[in-house]
């Protein structure tokens, strides 16, 4: 008797993985961060290539984020969490922003002068990763569409503070990083969205972005424009 599991567990992930273009109009927070338009351009206007073993990196580092948000919303001083879920907003262009953070809890502060507390909500961003980027981001700091990826998820849930907290998968290292709204990191996103929308309506590609991104890319295998040396860590 054989359980077969590595067939079954691609099977399953194939299976919820959908190639289709995604929809003109929404504009995931996680997809307006990355550093090259173009291949965000792609994923709307193309089939994706199925890569499966970034499907199985994916699928663990999910199971790995459940339990983090657990011990988050159990362990740390910040309440349980009133609603968590997808978050958007509407552009007076037509298109909308969305996003679903990992996790949205809320703190309890006291009103100035007032023994009244009232609730603010505290976005937590989790990033599982390998020992290649953890040292990366120890030395250097946060990755700058992670940075922008938090700010996001700050506007559209109407947070003042966030956390990014980065997990090393081998051995559960971490490192905490707080940040505070940022308006102008908001107008960046959202210039993005106009220039990715404006880019599919027009159907004129936007300009590409070489960089270390490339090699995470669903269309670096036929790319001109892949860059495709790491950068040292």
């Amino acid at each position: 008797m054989k359980l077969d599991f590595q067939r079954q567990f691609e099977e399953y992930l194939i299976s919820q993985e959908s190639l289709e273009p995604r929809k003109v109009g929404s504009y995931g927070v996680t997809y307006l961060s990355r550093p090259c338009l173009l291949g965000v351009y792609r994923l709307y206007t193309e089939k994706h290539p199925l890569q499966v073993e970034k499907l199985k990196l994916f699928a663990v580092g999910d199971a790995l984020h459940l339990g983090i948000q657990e011990a988050v919303k159990r362990f740390s001083d910040l309440t349980t969490p009133i609603f968590e879920g997808r978050y958007s907003v509407k552009d007076a262009e037509g298109f909308e922003i969305v996003g679903k953070p990992d996790v949205v809890a809320y703190l309890k502060l006291n009103l100035v002068d007032s023994p009244i507390q009232c609730l603010h909500p505290v976005v937590v961003e989790i990033k599982t990763v390998n020992p290649w980027c953890f040292r990366m981001v120890k030395r250097n700091g946060v990755l700058e569409h992670h940075a922008t990826q938090l700010q996001g998820y700050l506007h559209l849930v109407g947070s003042q503070n966030g956390f990014i907290v980065y997990i090393k998968q081998t051995d559960g290292s971490s490192l905490e990083y707080r940040f505070a709204r940022d308006v102008e990191a908001w107008n960046t996103l959202l210039n993005r969205a106009k220039t990715l929308h404006e880019a599919l309506l027009s159907k004129k590609t936007p300009q590409p972005n070489p960089c270390w991104f490339c090699s995470y890319c669903e269309f670096k295998g036929d790319c001109k424009h892949v860059l495709r040396k790491k950068p040292k860590a």
